[in-house]
């Protein structure tokens, strides 16, 4: 997957990153030991970044379907 991305590095623009990545971070991660808690809270973690970088959805969902569409 990662040599599909390269393909298209070149087309991709800078996305100004959001103020607040999230709410969820690596701290909150790293106590927990109950692994059903970590998947939640994984899956939550990744949720809480992709929601903050709403102003991009639609320039990453049509970078994804590019790279998607060639492999």
């Amino acid at each position: 997957m990662i040599q599909a991305v390269t393909r298209y590095s070149d087309q991709f623009a800078w996305l100004e990153p959001p103020q607040r990545n999230g709410t969820i971070t690596v701290a909150d991660l790293l106590p927990l030991t109950d692994m059903a808690a970590l998947s939640r809270l994984s899956n939550e973690w990744a949720y809480s970044i992709w929601n903050s970088w709403h102003a991009h959805h639609p320039a990453i969902r049509e970078w994804a379907q590019k790279i998607f569409r060639s492999h």
